[in-house]
């Protein structure tokens, strides 16, 4: 499992959505990070590897974020096994 997704991290972000919010603060580094709700309200990938993407980043160049294949293939296992 990625390193980012700690419990901690997916408890703010199921709030988060639960509170149909479109961030939530990463507490390790201060971003804001978009939810899976903000991202499902825009509609589709916006191509940036975001974290929460429900859509196994479909619109990411593969050439521009080294690993993505492989980060995939990781986050459909994580949503199959009850993650996010």
């Amino acid at each position: 499992m990625d390193p980012r997704m700690t419990a901690n991290l997916l408890a703010l972000h199921a709030d988060a959505c639960s509170k149909q919010q479109r961030t939530y603060k990463d507490p390790a580094t201060g971003f804001a990070v978009l939810t899976e709700y903000a991202h499902r309200v825009r509609g589709q990938c916006c191509g940036n590897a975001c974290r929460h993407c429900p859509w196994d980043w479909q619109n990411v160049d593969e050439e521009r974020f080294d690993g993505v294949a492989e980060a995939r293939e990781q986050r459909r296992q994580r949503r199959n096994d009850g993650g996010l």
